[in-house]
């Protein structure tokens, strides 16, 4: 029974190894719930027991080799904890990074705000008086994380004060006076952010969003920069999504639904608003990017000029438009207006019987992009579209200010490709082949237009 201690010491030591890691990776992911203390606390009584196995294997061993596997196996444990508060102390830090919302990581915007401030910019954390749990999210434990993680990032501009909501009671109502707040409109844990005499206040569920399965994550890091970026510039950029044409709603979970470009929008720090164009009849000057998300019904020509005087004293404009089989020929009037910015809209759907997914040519299958800023990050995937419009250029187009218009495909269909405009299903898989009206070859999907010179 003695000879077999060590072997036993050494499965002790590598279940606890195991069962350590696990609950600290866990309480990384998850937070500090029964989940990960029950793993934290097999590993460290698993730990504990082969340890002692192995001095008890020490002091009773006559065979130099068995006490030497005793001691090496002492000394594994030691260095098994030793990694293992490494690997938290990097998780803490930001080097090992699980989390679902990457926490522990500044996003690239923020990293480049933080380090481009030239403006001394003070935040100040007033926490909860108890601690605030929205599902399984600590509130006051969060943000304390985040500020410091901002104050690491820019320390010469940055000032972060963190207040106890009893502990510093004076110096609160001094502070919320002197910033225009009154006490009733605050929901703890709050953060101020100040630059000169303009200010921003966050309260406790601007932290946080919940996902479609109803999942709370924290969103202090959006809100953050947000304000700082409306304190120091004065204001923050504006999207606007058109409505009232049948559109995207960008606010709703459903099939018409497109609640997560809301969500990225947001994620850059951009402000997402809608608009009613038929009813403003002009273009807000606060907006920084103009979205048209697949409308079905008619825009009025007034709205249509309104958004081409928009684009023609340097607008932006994004348009995401329908399959043709959703909405036939151009009910919408868009086309008029993309053909006056050097995009002609084919009638019809894109068929590649080359590049496709799961062999269906109305699914065109894309793993190249061009060159333009705007198709950057997709470099290296793959994307999948359904039943696509195709566009081309119209040869030598100028803008409506007649300056000429320099026209990039951003995602294009294979050499083997057609524009088919029977809108008759096939009778089978050998009938689908292009018309002699069709348009053949590589087909621009998606591409941007950018005013050039005269």
């Amino acid at each position: 029974m003695a000879s077999r201690r060590p072997l036993l010491g050494v499965l002790l030591l590598g279940a606890g190894f195991i069962a350590l890691l696990g609950g600290l990776v866990w309480s990384n992911v998850e937070g500090w719930d029964a989940t990960a203390f029950c793993l934290i606390g097999s590993g460290v009584v698993a730990l504990a027991a082969a340890l002692g196995l192995n001095l008890h294997a020490v002091f009773l061993s006559k065979r130099g080799v068995a006490g030497l596997n005793a001691v090496v196996s002492g000394v594994l444990a030691m260095v098994g904890f030793g990694l293992l508060s490494f690997i938290n102390y990097s998780m803490i830090r930001g080097a090992v990074d699980l989390t679902r919302t990457h926490k522990f990581t500044l996003s690239e915007s923020t990293s480049t705000l933080l380090a481009g401030l030239e403006k001394k910019i003070d935040v100040t954390v007033i926490l909860s008086p108890e601690d605030m749990q929205i599902e399984h999210i600590d509130l006051n434990g969060e943000i304390i994380d985040l500020v410091r993680q901002y104050e690491d990032n820019a320390p010469e501009t940055l000032t972060i004060r963190i207040w106890d909501r009893v502990e510093h009671e004076i110096q609160i109502l001094k502070f919320i006076q002197e910033i225009g707040l009154k006490p009733e409109e605050l929901f703890f844990p709050v953060v101020v952010v100040r630059c000169g005499k303009a200010h921003k206040h966050l309260k406790q569920w601007d932290f946080v969003r919940f996902e479609e399965d109803s999942a709370a994550l924290f969103r202090g890091e959006e809100v953050l920069t947000s304000a700082i970026m409306e304190v120091v510039e004065g204001k923050i950029r504006k999207v606007y999504f058109t409505r009232g044409h049948g559109e995207g709603e960008i606010a709703l979970h459903d099939d018409r639904g497109f609640s997560q470009v809301q969500a990225a929008v947001i994620r850059e720090h951009l402000d997402p608003q809608t608009l009613d164009i038929e009813k403003t009849r002009s273009i807000p000057e606060d907006c920084a990017l103009l979205v048209v998300l697949a409308p079905r019904r008619r825009f009025t020509p007034e709205a249509v000029h309104a958004m081409s005087r928009y684009l023609e004293g340097g607008g932006r404009l994004l348009v995401f438009l329908d399959s043709a089989l959703e909405v036939q020929d151009d009910p919408t009037r868009i086309a008029e207006l993309l053909r006056r910015w050097g995009i002609d809209m084919l009638e019809g759907i894109v068929f590649d019987p080359e590049e496709n997914f799961a062999d269906n040519p109305a699914w065109v299958w894309v793993s190249e992009y061009g060159e333009h800023t705007l198709v950057q990050m997709l470099e290296g995937s793959s994307s999948i579209y359904l039943l696509p419009r195709g566009f081309r250029a119209v040869e030598k187009a100028r803008s409506p200010g007649g300056l000429s218009l320099e026209i990039t495909p951003l995602v294009q269909s294979s050499r083997g490709s057609w524009c088919e405009t029977d809108r008759t299903p096939p009778k089978s898989r050998q009938d689908l082949k292009p018309g002699k009206d069709d348009l053949r070859g590589s087909l621009m999907i998606g591409a941007a237009v950018r005013e050039g010179a005269v």
